[in-house]
Order: structure tokens, then C-alpha cells, then sequence
């Protein structure tokens, strides 16, 4: 392998393990924000995190597989009440 090629599937494990990460940090803890109906959870902190590590190209991959694998597992209304409540 060459090295561009060693360095791109090494950024692409990172993203994977970030978009994992991420999900699964978002999923374990919410903390509700008082007056939003939303909530603070740690994946926000990862999501940064891999834009600094990764840079801002696969960041954004990474936090677009973090928002794809949730809105699939949890639902599209699970994601945002102000929907859910702008709906019914």
C-alpha cells in the first residue's frame, strides 16, 4: 500500500470509531435543558472532538453517520419533541 492510500483508510477508521462512539454516547446519557425540550447528552463533545482530530472533511462524515445510525435507531421523532408536538 502506498501512503496516501494508508493514510485515507486510517482516516476512515477513525470516522467509523468516532460515528460509534458518538452514537453510543448519545444514546446513554441525556441531560434535559430546562425550557427547550431538548437535552445535552456527551456525544456533542465527541462530535467536536473528531472535527479537531479528523479535520473538517471527515468530521463532517463522521457526524453524518452519527446522525444517520441515530435517526434510524431511534426513530425520526424521537430525535426533536418540537416536532412531535408541531405535528399532533
Amino acid at each position: 500500500m502506498n501512503s496516501k492510500s494508508t493514510v485515507t483508510l486510517k482516516k476512515l477508521v477513525m470516522a467509523a470509531l468516532f460515528a460509534a462512539l458518538a452514537c453510543v454516547a448519545t444514546m446513554s446519557i441525556k441531560i434535559p435543558t430546562p425550557g427547550t425540550s431538548g437535552y445535552i447528552h456527551p456525544g456533542d463533545a465527541i462530535v467536536i472532538l473528531s472535527g479537531v482530530v479528523l479535520g473538517p472533511v471527515w468530521g463532517l462524515l463522521a457526524v453524518n453517520v452519527v446522525k444517520f445510525l441515530l435517526i434510524t435507531m431511534l426513530g425520526f421523532l424521537a430525535l426533536s419533541k418540537n416536532e412531535r408536538k408541531e405535528r399532533v
